[in-house]
């Protein structure tokens, strides 16, 4: 009986020894390694971000997390994990369950023994319960989520510009996460009815109620903040709470069909000169594509010599649209050198950069005209039969020196493809003729790098 004793205590101190590497901590060469890795790296709370389950793992374990809403003090914490992406201005709780890996226990691990979450914000507090043989639980708080701030996108999108027999945009899709927008259409003030088309050429307006997108605010927005490409204006009030009313004046409705501008050259007047006024100034192009009205900036009464000056143009058009054309599209014809443009197709408002305004400039050769003594019909007279008659020319100003004369004949009465005849500074030219005919005669006259045409002379020879 004592030999059987003997042998039991024996097999029983065997078999425990046998079971040691079951994570609680038991001697021989196989226990296993109290995890020592406290800092757990994880996806961090932050607005619109979706919780991840899972921590990073290392070599001592792995983990899962349940995230759920921190109650306020005095509620019933919550159990149901949450999937949706983190709120703003909220907190969250982390409750963090990890698991050992092989070799390796959470037995020694005391309660609240210094773990930590990597990259915490300040004031996440981190607790854990004591370990036990295969996992162990460890519990942060984080602070509350970030509000994301106002709204910083201003151009709204999604916007179809009126187009006569087209229907108004019921509907917006501004192009930005941050805000949705409802759409009212009206004209000369007064709402349009749900069925009703554009028609040209009426201007309508577009009444929009911006709202904030969870996370956003227009607090902080300023006054008119806001672009509509194509719009003639856009105005909003200062930004104040999840909502904002934006007002959108468009151009004159232009007809369904309408085409792109292809007029690229204007014709501006006057050019910047010192001491001149300046205005009224006016555009036009080659063709009736487009008008426009010039503000100048500064807009003095005077041009004054040394400061630089550019004009803003507001071009409309009730048949072509002006819309997506390039910033260079257009150019100024005859504009002093460095003289620059760019247009925006946006608020359709090209301007016209001048240079730095110089001294003012000395008579300018105004016009020409020309005079013929005598006139009207000359008889041939005389062995042999001859006319003659004194052609004069006349400037403006009179006082004007330097003045260069080129006349010319022609088969027609215009002003092109003549035949020079005489060049110099001589204003007067007397042709002879010896032949009835009908003869036509024009002067071209330049000084200072400007020159006029005359209109054209008649003279008639009969016998």
């Amino acid at each position: 009986m004592k030999r059987y004793l003997t042998i039991g205590l024996i097999a029983l101190f065997a078999l425990s020894f046998s079971v040691c590497d079951d994570g609680n901590g038991g001697g021989g060469d196989d226990e296993p390694t109290v995890v020592t890795l406290r800092n757990i790296t994880l996806t961090l709370p932050a607005t619109g971000v979706t919780p991840v389950a899972t921590i990073t793992a290392t070599a001592q374990y792995t983990g899962v997390v349940a995230w759920t809403v921190t109650p306020a003090t005095g509620e019933t914490p919550n159990t149901t994990p949450i999937t949706t992406p983190f709120l703003p201005d909220t907190s969250y709780t982390a409750r963090i369950t990890l698991t050992r890996t092989t070799g390796f226990t959470f037995f020694g691990v005391d309660e609240d023994d210094d773990f930590t979450i990597a990259n915490a914000p300040t004031g996440t507090t981190v607790t854990n319960a004591e370990g036990a043989a295969n996992t162990i639980v460890v519990t942060a708080v984080f602070p509350k989520t970030a509000v994301s701030g106002p709204v910083d996108v201003s151009a709204i999108g999604g916007i179809a510009l009126p187009r006569g027999g087209n229907d108004p945009a019921a509907t917006v899709n501004t192009g930005t996460s941050q805000f949705t927008a409802t759409i009212a259409w009206s004209l000369g003030g007064i709402a349009l009815a749900t069925d009703a088309k554009f028609a040209e050429p009426n201007e309508y307006t577009a009444t929009l109620t911006l709202t904030a997108a969870t996370g956003r605010t227009f607090n902080g927005v300023p006054p008119n903040f806001f672009t509509v490409a194509g719009a003639r204006s856009v105005s909003n009030p200062a930004g104040s709470g999840p909502t904002i009313t934006v007002t959108v004046l468009f151009f004159p409705a232009l007809p369904a069909g309408a085409v792109a501008v292809t007029d690229k050259e204007i014709i501006f007047t006057p050019f910047p000169v010192a001491a001149t006024p300046t205005g009224p100034a006016s555009i036009t192009g080659s063709s009736t594509q487009f008008n426009g009205t010039v503000t100048w900036v500064p807009d003095d009464t005077n041009f004054v010599q040394g400061r630089t000056y550019y004009a803003e143009v507001l071009l409309t058009s009730l048949t072509h649209n002006l819309a997506g054309l390039a910033a260079n599209f257009f150019t100024i014809k005859d504009a002093p050198p460095n003289t620059t443009t760019n247009y925006d197709s946006n608020t359709r408002i090209l301007t016209i950069n001048f240079p730095q305004v110089g001294p003012p400039p000395g008579p300018t050769l105004q016009s020409v005209s020309v005079a013929a003594d005598p006139s009207g019909t000359l008889t041939l007279d005389g062995t042999p039969p001859t006319a003659t008659t004194t052609l004069t020319a006349t400037i403006v100003p009179a006082s004007l020196t330097g003045v260069n004369y080129e006349w010319y004949s022609n088969d027609s009465p215009t002003t092109t493809g003549g035949t020079i005849e005489q060049t110099g500074v001589s204003a007067t030219y007397a042709p002879e003729f010896d032949a009835v005919d009908t003869y036509y005669f024009y002067v071209i006259a330049s000084a200072g790098g400007v020159s006029r045409t005359s209109t054209v002379v008649t003279i008639d020879v009969e016998d």
